[in-house]
């Protein structure tokens, strides 16, 4: 290894030779060495891999043995990494390339977060649909603040990410119209009232101070929809027993 720590694998990785890459895993696994060699940065190959950018490499380090949940000196695994990176390919050459059960999508880094928060606060929509497609937990929250993804996404002030984690986590109110029958003429628009879903979330968004737009968006989804993320397993206006 050098000063740095970095071995000659560290090394073919960074610079993204990959022909010498697959001669150095083959005396690695002739020798009966582990890939998951840190340097002084605590970075394996594997990280490296993710974090320059290359799915081809870290296809092969993983099929070759390098562990998924090696972890940085932020207690990064490589899915973390490549959330970090704005890296949804490499995201998939790890997922598709590690054995079932070797990933641990709700691991958490050092900050408490999962992969699936860190790619909602890089905005990172490939990666975030990936995660939940691979079986990421939409609900869950961070260690430090017990912020799920979504709140995170509505504390950023990111429209994006806050419309697209309603819009998959989102499900129809059976037998719930966007808008109710009025006596008085034709079906107007419900307006929120006192309901326990409204008078919960709003401080919190308010607290936030999110942007009117989100705002709007958010108590919408609250409005009209059962929202799994949001108010539960209620509808803001679902029928009272």
């Amino acid at each position: 290894a050098d000063e740095d720590g970095d071995t000659p694998l560290h090394i073919a990785v960074v610079q993204g030779n990959l022909a010498a890459v697959h001669r150095l895993v083959s005396l690695f696994q002739h020798g009966g060495r582990e890939l998951d060699i840190y340097n002084n940065l605590r970075q394996t190959p594997l990280h490296l891999a993710v974090i320059t950018t290359l799915p081809s490499v870290v296809r092969l380090l993983v099929m070759a043995g390098a562990s998924p949940m090696a972890l940085d000196r932020h207690g990064q695994t490589a899915a973390h990494l490549a959330c970090e990176h704005r890296s949804p390919t490499c995201l998939r050459a790890l997922l598709d390339s590690a054995a079932p059960g070797t990933v641990d999508l709700e691991a958490r880094n050092y900050d408490g977060l999962t992969a699936l928060h860190v790619a909602v606060n890089m905005e990172c929509p490939e990666a975030v649909l990936l995660l939940l497609e691979r079986g990421a937990d939409i609900d869950a929250v961070d260690i430090k603040s017990g912020r799920s993804p979504l709140i995170h996404a509505v504390e950023n002030n990111s429209l994006s990410m806050v419309q697209l984690l309603l819009q998959v986590g989102t499900a129809p109110a059976p037998g719930l119209s966007p808008t109710l029958p009025s006596s008085a003429g034709p079906a107007v628009a419900p307006v929120p009232g006192t309901d326990p879903a409204f008078l919960l979330w709003l401080p919190l968004l308010l607290h936030f101070q999110i942007c009117p737009f989100l705002l709007g968006l958010v108590i919408s989804t609250l409005c009209f929809t059962t929202h799994p993320l949001l108010s539960g397993t209620f509808s803001l206006f679902s029928p009272r027993p």
